[in-house]
C-alpha cells in the first residue's frame, strides 16, 4: 500500500545542525526571551527546558555574539550563510560545516555583507580595518556585537577557530539530546499524512508553493520549531520533537478570538494584572503576589489563560519568568472590534 507521506525524504543533518545552534542563539538573544519559542499550554516547562539547555552549554565567549546575534527577522548570520545548504550524511555533519567555516577569507567577506549590506564593502580587505571600523561605529548595532564584530574583523582566524571550538564542545550534549528524543521520530516518517501536516502548517506559516518532494528533518533542542528551509533548489521541513503541539499553539495564537478574549478580560484580577504589566513592563509571579496580594498558585491560573488567548508573552532573565503584554495581539483585536462600528 502507498504510503501517505511518498513526499517527505528524511534527513538527519539539517535538524543536527539547528540543533547545534540553537543554544547559542538563545543565549545571545536572550533579551528578547522565549516568548516565540515556548508553548502557550506549557510556558514554565518550555522556559525551563530552554533555561537548562543555555545552562548545559554555557559557558559562551561574548566575541561569538556576532555569529548568533538575531536581526529583527529573527535570522543570524550563521543560520543565513551556513545552513541548510547542503544536504550532508550523518557521519559528516559537523566535519563538513567545520571545512565550509575553514575558508576565513569567505567568512569574512559574508560577515561584512552579511552586517553591512547597503555599504559598498566588496572592496574591502583585512587591510582595510579602520574603514571597517567607521561602519561598526555608526552602526545601531547592539554594544555586544559591535565589540565582538571588532574582534572578528581585527582577528578573524582567531575568532573563526573559537566558533569552531565551541561548535565541537557542544556536539556531545546535542547529539545526546537527539538521541533521546528525536531518534524515533525519523521511524514514524513513514506513517505520517503529509497532505494533513502540510495543510495544517500552512494555517500558521507563509510559503510559497512546495516541490512534490521535500526533506523532512527534527529537532530536539529546537523542540516547538516549524519552519522551512531552502538551498535555492531543495526545500526542507524543520520540525521541533513537539511540533504537534507547538502547532497547536501556533492555530490558537494565530486567529485571536473575541469570545476567549472576553473571557479573559472579563476576571478583575486578569484587569489588574495587565495594569501592573503596563506600569511595570514585565512582571513575575512573585511581583503579582506582593502587589495584588494573590497567591502563586492562583497568580500561575490567570497567567496560563492570558498566555492561552495570546494576549501576554513572556522572556527569560535567567531562571526567572517575566511576563509582558503582546501588544500586536491587541492591535488585532482592536480591527476586529472595528468591524462592528462600521
Amino acid at each position: 500500500m502507498k504510503k501517505e507521506n511518498d513526499r517527505f525524504i528524511p534527513i538527519n543533518s539539517v535538524g543536527y545542525i539547528y540543533d547545534l545552534y540553537f543554544p547559542f542563539i538563545l543565549h545571545y538573544n536572550k533579551d528578547k526571551g522565549f516568548s516565540e519559542l515556548v508553548n502557550y499550554k506549557k510556558p514554565i516547562a518550555d522556559s525551563d527546558f530552554f533555561s537548562e539547555l543555555v545552562d548545559e552549554c554555557s559557558p559562551f565567549a561574548p566575541s561569538l555574539a556576532p555569529f548568533f546575534a538575531q536581526k529583527d527577522n529573527s535570522q543570524c548570520f550563521m543560520l543565513t550563510c551556513f545552513f541548510g545548504k547542503n544536504k550532508l550524511s550523518e557521519g559528516d555533519t559537523l566535519d563538513s560545516l567545520l571545512k565550509e567555516l575553514s575558508d576565513v577569507d569567505g567568512v569574512f567577506s559574508k560577515m561584512l555583507e552579511y552586517y553591512f549590506s547597503r555599504a559598498d564593502v566588496s572592496t574591502l580587505t583585512r587591510n582595510d580595518i579602520a574603514k571597517i571600523g567607521v561602519l561598526i561605529r555608526e552602526s545601531s548595532l547592539d554594544d555586544t556585537v559591535k565589540s565582538g564584530l571588532f574582534s572578528f574583523f581585527i582577528d578573524p582566524d582567531s575568532s573563526v577557530d573559537l566558533l569552531c571550538s565551541a561548535l565541537r564542545e557542544r556536539a556531545e550534549i546535542i547529539e545526546k539530546r537527539r538521541k533521546e528524543s528525536v531518534s524515533e521520530l525519523y521511524s514514524r516518517v513513514p506513517d505520517i499524512n503529509s497532505e494533513e501536516l502540510l495543510n495544517r502548517i500552512a494555517r500558521v506559516k507563509s510559503f510559497s508553493k512546495l516541490p512534490e518532494k521535500l526533506y523532512i528533518t527534527f529537532c530536539a533542542a529546537a523542540k516547538n520549531t516549524v519552519e522551512f528551509v531552502t538551498d535555492g533548489k531543495d526545500v526542507t521541513l524543520i520540525l521541533g520533537a513537539d511540533y504537534m503541539c507547538a502547532l497547536e499553539s501556533m492555530e490558537y495564537r494565530k486567529r485571536p478570538e473575541l469570545d476567549s478574549f472576553g473571557n479573559a478580560i472579563s476576571e478583575k484580577n486578569r484587569v489588574e494584572i495587565l495594569e501592573l504589566m503596563k506600569k511595570n513592563g514585565g512582571v513575575t509571579i512573585r511581583d503579582i503576589e506582593k502587589e495584588l496580594g494573590l497567591t502563586g498558585t492562583n497568580s500561575y491560573y490567570h497567567l496560563s489563560l492570558m498566555l492561552r488567548t495570546g494576549m501576554i508573552k513572556t522572556r527569560n532573565v535567567g531562571r526567572v519568568v517575566f511576563y509582558s503584554i503582546d501588544s500586536d495581539y491587541f492591535g488585532t483585536i482592536i480591527n476586529m472590534l472595528k468591524n462592528f462600528a462600521e
